[in-house]
C-alpha cells in the first residue's frame, strides 16, 4: 500500500466554519513497471477529508497573579516589568516571532537596560544595548524582540509572557 498526500495553504480570506474538500481525485495513467508501458488503472474517483477552517486567534490579557513591584534605580538585577497571558484560540496554534514593547506615555530619557523577553520561563530574546531611552520617538514603536525559530502557542493553551530588565541609576522615581 502507497499512500498519496496533497498539502497546501488555507488562504487568509477563506472563512471560519466552511468546510474544504478535495474532491474526484483520480489517477488517469501509470507506468507498468514490467511492460514500460502507460495505462488507465481504472482507479474510481475518491474524495479527501474534509478540512473545517477556523479563525486562528490570540488573545491576551495581563497577568493578574503578578504583584506589582517597586524597585530601586540602578540595581544589578533584573527586575520583570510585566506578565502577560498568551492564550490561543480553539481552532490552531499560533507562532510568535516578534513581540514589540513599549512604555507609557510620560516615561522619556534613558530609563531601562537589558531587556529580555522570557516565555514559560525560558529566555527567548534579549536587547542588551547599554540603555534603552523611551524617548518620544519611541514610546509608541518600543522594543522589537525577534524571537528565534518562533514560540509555539498551542491551540487553547496559554503561554506566560515576561519582559524583564534594569533601571538606569539616575532614573526618576514615580
Amino acid at each position: 500500500t502507497y499512500y498519496l498526500e496533497v498539502t497546501g495553504d488555507i488562504v487568509s480570506t477563506a472563512t471560519s466554519g466552511l468546510i474544504y474538500t478535495i474532491q474526484a481525485l483520480d489517477i488517469t495513467q501509470v507506468k507498468r513497471v514490467g511492460t514500460n508501458d502507460i495505462v488507465d488503472p481504472g482507479v474510481t474517483a475518491v474524495n479527501a477529508n474534509a478540512l473545517t477552517v477556523q479563525t486562528g486567534s490570540l488573545v491576551i490579557t495581563g497577568n493578574s497573579s503578578a504583584a506589582a513591584v517597586n524597585v530601586v534605580a540602578g540595581q544589578s538585577n533584573q527586575t520583570t516589568f510585566g506578565t502577560w497571558n498568551f492564550t490561543s484560540g480553539a481552532g490552531e496554534g499560533v507562532n510568535l516571532t516578534t513581540i514589540t514593547v513599549g512604555t507609557t506615555a510620560g516615561v522619556t530619557g534613558n530609563v531601562f537596560k537589558d531587556f529580555e523577553l522570557w516565555i514559560d520561563g525560558a529566555k527567548k530574546s534579549q536587547d542588551t544595548s547599554t540603555t534603552i531611552s523611551p524617548t518620544a520617538a519611541n514610546l509608541t514603536t518600543g522594543v522589537a524582540f525577534n524571537i528565534t525559530g518562533g514560540y509555539t502557542v498551542p491551540a487553547a493553551q496559554t503561554a506566560l509572557v515576561e519582559v524583564k530588565g534594569k533601571i538606569v541609576t539616575g532614573a526618576a522615581a514615580g
